[in-house]
């Protein structure tokens, strides 16, 4: 069979983006919308449960907040962090985060935000499961919960069976990240998952405000990538 004829199949290339010897558990990137930060700043949770900031030139820096964190990300130019316990907290500066606790009485290990301003958790029995749309100031506070469950897709919170550790959205297609750190595609209802090649071990990925992926390895280090064909 010449190549010209071959099945182009997608696979997640990666390449070292920060490999500085720390270790990292998550990563966020500013969106444009965001009223506390510069758009595009990249902030990140580390193997010591620290928050840490990155400078335009990758220069890191430790914000000296009382929580210990697991996880970090942004819905509508809000930073949301999840702390060790569970519970779900919104970091606007001065060293301070407000605690939003254990939002709908869930335990959280991530928050992982959608493009169509959806949010969907992964709880502490590491189900996914939906919530309602993006968080938005009301009366000085911060509308998120879970969002009723319903049908298949929500009683399990596994698709395909597998179990899930991460999720996002990329080019309008869902992917979940597993425990076993494989990468795949979900179609609507959540039943089937699809795995997808990738030429690196990921625990989360996430994307800039320019739709540029990044992803967190396995081993802690951080890199940029792309969804390619071979």
């Amino acid at each position: 069979m010449s190549d010209s004829s071959r099945v182009q199949s997608p696979i997640f290339i990666w390449d070292f983006y920060i490999n500085d010897g720390k270790e990292y558990n998550a990563i966020a990137f500013t969106p444009n919308s965001s009223p506390y930060w510069t758009a595009n700043a990249m902030w990140a949770v580390r193997d010591d449960n620290k928050l840490i900031r990155f400078d335009e030139n990758l220069n890191d820096t430790v914000i000296p907040i009382s929580w210990s964190l697991s996880s970090l990300s942004f819905f509508e130019g809000i930073l949301f962090v999840v702390g060790t316990e569970g519970n779900v907290g919104v970091y606007t500066g001065d060293e301070q985060i407000y605690d939003l606790g254990h939002i709908g009485d869930r335990s959280v290990n991530a928050l992982c935000p959608m493009s169509d301003d959806k949010v969907f958790a992964i709880q502490s029995d590491n189900r996914l499961i939906g919530w309602e749309t993006a968080p938005k100031p009301l009366n000085g506070s911060w509308f998120l919960k879970p969002m009723r469950e319903r049908g298949t897709s929500y009683q399990k919170g596994r698709p395909g069976g597998k179990t899930p550790i991460w999720a996002f959205e990329y080019k309008s297609l869902f992917y979940i990240v597993d425990d076993q750190n494989n990468i795949s595609n979900t179609d609507a209802p959540y039943l089937t998952a699809t795995k997808i090649p990738s030429t690196w071990t990921v625990k989360m990925v996430t994307r800039d405000k320019d739709d540029a992926l990044y992803a967190v390895g396995a081993g802690g280090q951080i890199a940029k990538g792309y969804l390619g064909s071979g």
